[in-house]
């Protein structure tokens, strides 16, 4: 508890630990002082003489060389009369530098975030959080489709409950439809089941086929963005977002097709 009161006045834990046993002892030789504060003896010396340099302990001369303790009063004192200044000050000055700095942090932000907003033809998104705040842009933006090819349903039951709750609340009549091509694999998950299950049960505008083999990971956003996942079943994604008219126009021939020649998912051809 002695040592935690020291770091808040700015030694670490060694120097705490020297100080201490300079306290204890008052007046001893390195030695002393390294093995009462449990400490290497260069560690001890070293401290002792920033401790010193810092006006808590003073040194004694002769051979060999000695160190005694300073009234905690005029030292400890003075440094937390001092650390009480800094934080009084701080506290009256820190609301104007908020105030000075939430302005240029939102531009610097916004300048960063530009690829989220269809600025840049092809982008390498990585990390969950830039991962989630493209998703969440792009489902803004999106008018009439979204298109989902993929290999895998990560839900739990309890996800894909809550998903249902919150998009029952907000789904118009005439909302985005969603359509999604799996894997056929897909059809004996039970997490999957779930998920097709609910979303027809709550009324979301979902469309679910299969096909024996997905060849890539991706979602379409209308004709203005795809995500590409580049790394698949990583913590922290890796993915492209592309916005590159052509390139946009061939994953949408490619899912289109694909989806011409898939088979149907329904409740009845899951039971």
């Amino acid at each position: 508890m002695k040592e935690h009161f020291l770091h808040y006045l700015g030694l670490n834990e060694n120097e705490a630990k020297v100080y201490m046993a300079v306290l204890e002892i008052g007046y001893g030789i390195v030695d002393e002082i390294a093995k009462m504060g449990d400490v290497s003896r260069p560690t001890a010396y070293k401290i002792l003489r920033e401790l010193v340099d810092r006006g808590l302990i003073a040194e004694v001369a002769g051979k060999p060389i000695k160190f005694r303790a300073l009234p905690p009063q005029q030292t400890i004192g003075k440094i937390f009369q001092k650390k009480m200044d800094e934080l009084n000050e701080l506290t009256e000055k820190l609301p104007a530098l908020m105030e000075e700095f939430m302005p240029q942090a939102e531009k610097l932000y916004k300048t960063n975030t530009e690829v989220l907003n269809g600025k840049k033809e092809i982008t390498i998104i990585k990390g969950m959080k830039t991962y989630i705040d493209a998703i969440g842009n792009l489902e803004n933006r999106v008018e009439k489709s979204v298109k989902i090819m993929g290999k895998s349903c990560p839900f739990t039951k309890e996800e894909i409950q809550q998903v249902g709750i919150e998009c029952s609340e907000v789904i118009p009549a005439n909302s985005v439809q969603t359509l999604f091509l799996l894997e056929s694999k897909l059809i004996k998950n039970p997490a999957f089941m779930e998920l097709v299950e609910y979303s027809q049960k709550i009324g979301l505008p979902h469309t679910y086929k299969h096909i024996a083999n997905v060849p890539i990971e991706m979602a379409i956003y209308d004709d203005f963005a795809a995500i590409v996942e580049l790394e698949e079943g990583k913590k922290e994604p890796l993915v492209l977002m592309i916005q590159n008219k052509q390139m946009l126009s061939s994953f949408i021939i490619t899912f289109d097709s694909l989806w011409k020649k898939a088979k149907s998912i329904s409740l009845e051809n899951l039971s």
